[in-house]
């Protein structure tokens, strides 16, 4: 679906800057986000989690390397559609609750009632049901963020793109958004990448998770969770049974001093 073949990338240097290098970001990363899996992004801050995401949405070209999208619909061609949850909510700002919601719908051309009822109803899941009429500068950080993932999900897209969005949530709505992400990529066979940095919350949402070095990143293990999760997922596993896949990650990323 989404396969990023030996991608290296650097952030060029400054124009106008004398003896100014380049900052390597990515070097040589490899993987395959497959349908219907959450494929998980870990690592230390600034490692170019981000970046990858980036890469992945073809808002930035590798320098090196591919990163292949396959269809899932051949008749769709080479056209691309993702939707992505950045760490800033990026809402409309002249925009209501709701119509901030659909926006994605609207540039795919999916209005319809049906679309409108299932995202009302998706607003009152993540506590904003009340909101609907409001606009951005009326709702609190965490609530932005909520509505961003909302306009994620109604945009009914086949890659999604997912960088830290619980972190400003509460432990309720945190569930309920996991949920939600793992009902929505298991019914419409998305690929998902998610960046993190709660290894526990990873291991519960996740299908895998890729460790990645210090800058320039480099895939140093990928775990799979198949083996925990078995043919299903339950953001409910017991904490006991997830520890032994958090202290692999952890282990990977001190082995090579990512602390």
């Amino acid at each position: 679906m989404l396969k990023f073949d030996n991608v290296s990338f650097t952030y060029p240097a400054r124009s106008g800057q004398p003896n100014e290098q380049g900052i390597e970001i990515l070097r040589g990363v490899s993987f395959t986000a497959k349908l219907g899996v959450v494929t998980a992004f870990t690592g230390p801050s600034g490692c170019g989690k981000t970046t990858l995401l980036s890469l992945a949405a073809r808002i930035l070209k590798p320098d090196s390397g591919t990163v292949d999208y396959i269809p899932l619909d051949k008749e769709q061609g080479d056209k691309f559609r993702c939707g992505y949850v950045f760490q800033s909510p990026t809402l409309i700002p002249w925009r209501t609750v709701m119509s901030n919601a659909m926006f994605g719908a609207e540039l795919a051309g999916m209005v319809n009632e049906v679309q409108k009822t299932s995202v009302l109803e998706l607003l009152d899941a993540v506590g904003l049901g009340d909101y609907h009429h409001r606009y951005p500068r009326e709702l609190s950080g965490g609530m932005q963020q909520r509505l961003a993932f909302v306009r994620m999900v109604a945009s009914n897209c086949p890659v999604l793109l997912l960088d830290e969005p619980f972190a400003n949530s509460d432990l309720v709505v945190r569930k309920e958004l996991q949920k939600r992400l793992l009902q929505h990529v298991k019914a419409k066979q998305c690929a998902a990448l998610l960046v993190g940095h709660d290894l526990e919350e990873l291991v519960k949402v996740a299908d895998q998770v890729i460790v990645l070095s210090r800058r320039p990143a480099e895939v140093l293990e990928t775990i799979s969770l198949s083996e925990l999760k078995g043919t299903g997922r339950d953001l409910e596993l017991p904490r006991q049974e997830l520890l032994p896949y958090v202290e692999r990650i952890e282990a990977a990323m001190l082995k090579a001093g990512t602390d």
